[in-house]
């Protein structure tokens, strides 16, 4: 069977960034790979994604249809989904389906988007790994910020000698912090642009199904069956 936190230092400019980011991502769509291979035969589903966009006229290609949910496992078939369907598909839904939940019935999707499933988990572990290096650097300044802010409680009231190797010192840990928050820079960039593409999908934290496939009319285990369609490129 097959199967953000908030980082401490960040200004009210470089929230204001990433949120802007976030905002001018594309939404999550199901309008991906119009170019698809069902039983070895091509089909092209522009024609679908053109009457997607503004819903005008008779609506082409009705078998297939808009399917959305999470994988609950994988089988020799492909995706058990608890899925919600919509579109006319071939009208033949399955009267055996479980309803799980209101509006959810479990299918199996055949030909998934593993693709795309593997490009989410990529974004994912990037973002964390971008996330552990900002956590890190954020913990550089605030140690630096610390350190100076305590060889000037020291400064007060010493002798000179001694006031000019503590400036020495805060000039040291001034440094360190100029260089984190100069490392900072590009990768805020980085972590804005992975949550950009990120926002494309339903869900930012976990891989949910969200595609149109076409409706085979067909039961495995009384279970229906749609097929994504392998992706040509």
């Amino acid at each position: 069977m097959r199967q953000e936190r908030p980082r401490a230092g960040g200004t009210a400019l470089l929230a204001c960034g990433l949120l802007a980011m976030v905002l001018s991502a594309p939404a999550a769509t199901p309008l991906k790979n119009p170019k698809r291979l069902i039983n070895q035969n091509p089909v092209d589903l522009s024609p679908l994604f053109h009457w997607w966009t503004n819903r005008s006229g008779e609506r082409p290609l009705r078998a297939w249809v808009h399917i959305t949910g999470a994988i609950v496992w994988t089988n020799s078939w492909g995706w058990v989904v608890n899925a919600r369907v919509e579109g006319d598909g071939t009208g033949k839904t399955g009267a055996t389906a479980q309803t799980s939940k209101a509006g959810e019935r479990k299918i199996i999707l055949e030909n998934p988007p593993r693709g795309e499933q593997g490009e989410f988990l990529s974004l994912k572990r990037r973002l964390a790994a971008l996330e552990a290096q900002h956590q890190t650097l954020d913990s550089q300044v605030a140690e630096a910020q610390r350190q100076v802010k305590a060889i000037a409680d020291q400064q007060k009231g010493s002798r000179q000698h001694h006031s000019r190797h503590l400036a020495q010192k805060a000039a040291s840990w001034k440094q360190t912090e100029t260089q984190a928050k100069e490392q900072l820079k590009p990768l805020d960039k980085q972590i804005g642009e992975v949550n950009g593409k990120l926002a494309a999908f339903p869900d930012r934290e976990h891989y949910s199904v969200d595609c149109l496939a076409l409706d085979t009319s067909q039961e495995v285990g009384r279970v229906h069956l749609y097929d994504h369609g392998a992706v040509l490129k």
